[in-house]
């Protein structure tokens, strides 16, 4: 596995833990552990689908619109035994989503500078063997020199 990957998806995923305790601990009383696997099922997918398709073929705008409505909905649908009324699932799910959204389309633009699959030439296995190519230079009163010479 590349390494940009490894430090693609540790970063999203930072990102997206963050922002979810940060919007649905305080506000909706959703724990940590609960955060941390929601924002896990968020990362794992989206990163796959979102940032290594999408973000592609259609650009970051689109790329983020996109992560937007799937993290609304992975929310909504994942808050219902967590969060106790529809309203505040809905307004959790929206508030996150946008505080998410606003940070994916930033990380939009680390993914497509990094870019994770192309190799770069740090990547590219070899071990690149150069030759030298050099004269010898002795001095004339060297013995091992002129015995050679003397035996012709």
């Amino acid at each position: 596995m590349n390494i940009r990957h490894v430090v693609a998806v540790s970063s999203k995923f930072l990102i997206v833990f963050c922002i979810s305790i940060a919007t649905l601990t305080p506000f909706f009383g959703v724990s940590i552990i609960n955060a941390l696997w929601v924002s896990a099922v968020i990362t794992a997918i989206g990163y796959v689908i979102g940032d290594l398709y999408i973000l592609k073929k259609l650009g970051n705008f689109f790329a983020t619109a996109i992560d937007f409505g799937f993290v609304f909905i992975v929310l909504w649908l994942l808050a219902e035994p967590i969060v106790d009324t529809p309203y505040n699932r809905m307004l959790g799910a929206g508030i996150a989503s946008f505080g998410i959204a606003a940070s994916e389309f930033v990380y939009h633009m680390f993914i497509e500078v990094t870019n994770p699959l192309h190799p770069s030439k740090a990547d590219v296995k070899g071990h690149g063997y150069a030759v030298e190519v050099g004269e010898e230079f002795a001095p004339a009163d060297d013995k091992l020199i002129n015995e050679s010479d003397e035996d012709k």
